[in-house]
């Protein structure tokens, strides 16, 4: 039978990477896992956030949830279990188109989050975009932060802050099917404008060449994007102890 990480091992880079693009601010945070199934994602998770992570799992079927143990959650993400300014650290990965009403499920994570607290929404979606097969050298010349997405892809994660309430957020498109390596599959998805303000200095000559020529090979394709925002709680710096 195939497993979990079968089925998305494409995205499996992808998604830790975004996991990591903000880490909780500090080593015990509580992290809610909204969504959870039967706890495939929370590997992942514990990953991401150290052992001292203290990961929630919650999902509306009661049986998905049986193997998880005793903290793991049934419930409703419309109205969440969970007492205001709980939780450093929400996640939800590939579940959140399923919601009937996903403004009211951003407005419960709002509520649950501490200020200075985030929600990470992961979702996936067949889109046309502008994909650059650009030359895998370039990534390593972009710095160590995940480039975050191209307007074309960024409105979904500004219309969820803005229906949750949140302070601002940050967007990321990821083309993981072209590209394994998640710092590439941003970087396909953006051009050149995009591009060049992350470099930190000139490119050698030939692999300015080789991204010249990788621009006039652009083409509009229809392709699966990893969409993901990080939801900005606004300020505070305090963990929850």
């Amino acid at each position: 039978m195939m497993t979990y990480h079968d089925l998305h091992a494409p995205m499996i880079p992808a998604i830790a990477a975004l996991l990591q693009a903000r880490p909780a601010a500090c080593e015990r945070p509580w992290v809610l896992d909204l969504a959870s199934g039967a706890g495939e994602k929370l590997g992942l998770i514990r990953a991401a956030y150290g052992p001292g992570a203290r990961v929630i799992a919650l999902d509306v079927d009661a049986g998905a949830l049986r193997g998880l143990g005793p903290g793991a959650l049934a419930a409703d993400a419309h109205a969440l279990p969970l007492a205001e300014g709980s939780l450093d650290v929400a996640v939800c990965i590939a579940a959140f188109g399923l919601f009937a009403r996903p403004a009211l499920a951003a407005r419960e994570l709002h509520r649950v989050l501490r200020p200075g607290g985030a929600a990470l929404v992961i979702t996936a979606e067949q889109r046309w975009a502008a994909v650059t097969r650009w030359p895998g050298a370039l990534a390593g010349h972009v710095g160590a932060a995940l480039p975050q997405a191209h307007p074309d892809h960024a409105a979904p994660a500004q219309a969820l802050a803005v229906a949750g309430g949140f302070a601002g957020h940050r967007a990321y498109a990821l083309a993981a099917d072209l590209a394994p390596e998640p710092h590439a599959a941003a970087l396909a998805l953006l051009g050149w404008a995009e591009i060049a303000p992350l470099l930190a200095a000139p490119l050698p000559p030939a692999l300015a060449a080789a991204c010249d020529l990788a621009q006039r090979e652009a083409e509009i394709e229809l392709i699966e994007v990893l969409l993901a925002a990080w939801l900005l709680r606004g300020a505070g710096a305090i963990c929850n102890s």
